[in-house]
């Protein structure tokens, strides 16, 4: 009949199927002839094995598109966590700068009333006062470093790139409120002195244990110390006699200006949802250390 083949052409077309799939005649074969197989069998043995093959096939690229979307991810982290950093180094210089700034001015009016006084030895040590805060603002006042090339990454400490991807560590990573926590934490170890000769490892165990003693067994924050309370304008210390907490209000001029300013690459990010959190947590660095 028109149309079908007859049986010399469907036996042409195994063959070539076969070919096709790697099958080689008997006289060109160059294996085990006892493993040698006629092409309608091997062509019949391609078509059971080929749909699992599509199969595993399909499962191992997905595995690769996964684990490709996943180091992307871990890389994006990555440089989010280097950006956060750096910003917070550089609201550390401009608060430090800030401080700096009025102590100075304290001084100066001690030491001019010292003079009126004749307090000599008072003004002495007055003066030695102002030349370490004119030395420290010279050294906030420098020009920072020329930037590094474009095609130079920036450079993490290695030990604490260790730390960070330690899997009890994937906290720092994964929960932009515990790393903002962190780094606050860190600054405020390194202020004390007896953490001087922490270094390394230790030292950022260390933070990691410090800071995660903040948030609750359930991960949540535990209730914020009532010293500073943000900036949601109430009195605070409402009740136990206690000193009234320092608020946004209780902050200076300039120094308002500046939270306000640094918080518009703050807020939404690193942990400060909203402008009362980011002006809870300047406020605690602003007046950490401040007698009550």
């Amino acid at each position: 009949m028109p149309g079908e083949m007859n049986g010399s052409d469907s036996r042409d077309a195994v063959v070539a199927e076969a070919r096709s799939l790697g099958w080689a005649p008997k006289e060109e074969w160059r294996g085990d002839p006892e493993r040698w197989i006629d092409a309608d069998v091997f062509v019949q043995r391609g078509h059971e094995m080929m749909p699992l093959l599509k199969a595993t096939n399909k499962r191992l690229s997905g595995q690769v598109d996964a684990q490709a979307g996943e180091i992307a991810e871990l890389r994006r982290l990555h440089q989010e966590t280097l950006g956060t950093l750096e910003d917070l180094k550089k609201f550390s210089a401009e608060h430090t700068a800030a401080k700096v700034k009025e102590a100075k001015a304290s001084v100066m009016a001690q030491l001019k009333k010292a003079k009126e006084d004749g307090n000599a030895d008072l003004e002495v040590e007055l003066t030695d006062q102002l030349v370490d805060l004119r030395a420290q603002e010279r050294t906030a006042a420098a020009p920072a470093p020329a930037p590094a090339p474009a095609d130079d990454k920036p450079k993490m400490d290695p030990l604490f790139e260790a730390w960070m991807n330690e899997p009890e560590n994937s906290w720092f990573i994964e929960d932009e409120v515990k790393q903002a926590a962190a780094v606050a934490m860190a600054r405020q170890l390194r202020k004390d002195p007896a953490n001087k000769a922490i270094v390394g490892k230790a030292f950022y165990d260390l933070v990691g244990e410090k800071t995660l003693e903040k948030f609750g067994p359930a991960g949540g924050v535990q209730q914020r110390s009532t010293k500073v309370e943000g900036s949601r304008g109430g009195s605070g210390g409402s009740g136990g006699g206690g000193p009234r907490a320092k608020t946004y209000n209780d902050l200076p001029a300039d120094a308002k200006a500046a939270c306000d300013k640094q918080g518009q690459n703050f807020i939404g990010k690193a942990g400060y949802k909203t402008e009362a959190d980011w002006r809870s947590y300047y406020c605690t660095m602003y007046f950490a250390g401040d007698d009550e």
